[in-house]
């Protein structure tokens, strides 16, 4: 088509593909809306043609804007790829690094140990976002992730830095009801209740006393009292008013997973979180 576009445009029409909506896009690029409207037309003008069509119902894409998909595609993995291979070239212990971390950790774990973090490195902010989905390394959603699976595709590198033991926890006067008795919390409806979601629910009643959807939720209302609850060992044992119920069989473990993309972690800064996450699991959650 003899048409070179810049990057900026190919991402609307990506993020605008994948959102089936301008606001979709906008809040995907950071930009307002009316910067994401602009893109997309100004792209559709050099091309000549709509690459969507306006519906109550959103975008729906036309032939031409499947035709460039699969180019568009292939020119953000090569952008993406020419990013970390600048960030790779980043011999500096400083800057910003995107930390993602399962709902809880940032609050039961990582937080009280950010002090001696920063005392160390002075130089690097820290950006940690807290989620119940998994944040995608290859584009860069995040430079460095904990997760609770281990990831099987993309050019990752993965390390296991914790196997957490677990067991039901609650108040003494909880625990002295059974566990047939006593209320429970259990994870919402379509929550990411990991390896204790079957064992869980042999033993809590039909309906549970509380539903949540985070991990710091479950312990906060474990430790006013409000029923028993799976909690990790290491992460329980810190609080005086909970004790740990004996159960008939044991509650599984849970592995907890510290992941970078390959072309980041030699990255000073990247590198400087990663050897602290590992230092804080093994101290706090080891064996404990």
């Amino acid at each position: 088509m003899g048409v070179e576009q810049s990057w900026s445009d190919l991402a609307v029409l990506l993020a605008a593909w994948r959102a089936r909506s301008l606001t979709g896009a906008a809040r995907e690029l950071g930009v307002n809306q009316s910067t994401a409207s602009r893109r997309l037309a100004a792209l559709e003008g050099e091309l000549g043609g709509r690459l969507f069509d306006r519906t109550p119902d959103g975008l729906v894409p036309t032939a031409l804007a499947a035709d460039l998909l699969p180019h568009a595609e292939a020119a953000e993995t090569t952008m993406q790829r020419f990013r970390q291979a600048l960030a790779g070239l980043d011999r500096r212990l400083e800057g910003d690094v995107r930390l993602a971390v399962p709902d809880g950790i940032d609050s039961l774990f990582l937080a009280p140990r950010l002090p001696a973090f920063f005392a160390q490195h002075p130089g690097v902010t820290l950006e940690v976002v807290a989620s119940a989905t998994l944040t995608n390394l290859a584009r860069r959603e995040a430079d460095l992730a904990l997760r609770f699976v281990r990831p099987t595709a993309g050019d990752l590198i993965s390390r296991r830095v914790a196997t957490l033991a677990q067991g039901v926890w609650g108040t003494a006067e909880r625990a002295g009801q059974g566990l047939a008795a006593a209320p429970w919390i259990t994870w919402e409806e379509g929550s990411p209740g990991g390896t204790e979601a079957p064992w869980e629910a042999h033993f809590a009643p039909a309906e549970p006393r509380l539903r949540v959807n985070r991990a710091d939720a479950r312990l906060a209302a474990a430790r006013a009292g409000v029923g028993l609850t799976i909690l990790p060992d290491a992460l329980a044992v810190q609080w005086r008013e909970l004790v740990r119920v004996e159960v008939p069989e044991p509650v599984p473990s849970c592995d907890l997973w510290l992941v970078a993309h390959r072309a980041l972690f030699a990255v000073p800064r990247v590198r400087a979180v990663w050897t602290f996450l590992v230092q804080s699991a093994e101290e706090a959650l080891v064996g404990a």
